[in-house]
């Protein structure tokens, strides 16, 4: 269940990938800010958590004037969304509209993709606009706390993107989905899969982690996302092997290590899962 704490103003600017500065408060839940990539509007949103719903109104004469709408997504992140996507949305169905000119905007969220609708128009997904929280606490905890079958579901169900990349702000973006790498990390009891490292320790707030890595066996740079069967959890050491091509993760999920091929030493997700 989604939770409903939100994003300060400091941890949307801290994920956005160039500077914002203050540039006009229109009210206390609405505000302009200034970038060298235009001017965004950053508007906090409702979060109802039994229907996984974002809900927010928006002027649109507003967004005639600005670049992007920067709409928070509880704790999970920021949705930057192009504010000429949502006008011509507004414009082409029959959104509600409130006073002031303001207009309805629901989100549905369906795992990591994002979903504009409304009743009587088309809907149009916007995942594609989704910078995910590097608030990587809150994500453990809620993986933590979640039972293993919950999890099990959620990562069976992982839709994962067309795109590993997309183009936004100037520069290239690497999509990547931190909750489902945690996912697995749970569901192989955040142990390394090669060599069976196992070690937790307490971090700065005071919480229980563990050392622990997720990789992709097939690489973003190749088409490898997130989906169930491409990631491998790994120890730091490990890890590193992967990465300088001593370690080869073979077809069928053996390993290659110096010339010497072996099988996973740990493995709950992948060749076991449906055991």
């Amino acid at each position: 269940m989604l939770k409903s704490n939100k994003l300060s103003v400091d941890d949307v600017l801290a994920l956005l990938p160039t500077d914002y500065k203050p540039l006009e408060i229109i009210n206390t839940r609405q505000k302009l800010y200034q970038s060298p990539k235009g001017v965004v509007i950053f508007r906090e949103s409702k979060v109802y958590q039994d229907k996984n719903v974002l809900w927010t109104a928006v002027n649109k004469d507003v967004l005639d004037d600005v670049s992007y709408l920067c709409l928070t997504a509880g704790y999970l992140g920021v949705l930057m969304i192009p504010a000429s996507v949502l006008v011509q949305y507004f414009d082409n169905n029959s959104i509600s509209t409130l006073k002031n000119g303001r207009k309805n905007i629901r989100i549905r969220i369906e795992g990591e993709r994002f979903i504009l609708y409304d009743a009587d128009s088309p809907e149009i997904d916007l995942s594609s606009y989704f910078i995910s929280s590097e608030n990587d606490d809150s994500i453990c905890d809620l993986i933590q706390s979640a039972s293993i079958e919950e999890i099990w579901k959620k990562a069976e169900q992982f839709v994962d993107y067309e795109e590993q990349y997309r183009e936004g702000f100037g520069i290239k973006l690497r999509r990547e989905s931190k909750m489902q790498k945690e996912r697995i990390s749970r569901i192989e009891e955040y142990t390394c899969q090669i060599c069976g490292f196992h070690q937790a320790y307490v971090n700065k707030n005071g919480k229980q982690r563990f050392i622990i890595q997720v990789d992709h066996i097939v690489e973003k740079s190749q088409g490898g996302g997130e989906c169930l069967n491409n990631l491998l959890v790994l120890c730091p050491n490990c890890h590193a092997k992967k990465t300088y091509g001593i370690i080869k993760i073979n077809p069928d999920y053996t390993i290659e290590e110096n010339g010497e091929r072996k099988h996973l030493k740990y493995d709950r997700h992948l060749t076991k899962r449906h055991e």
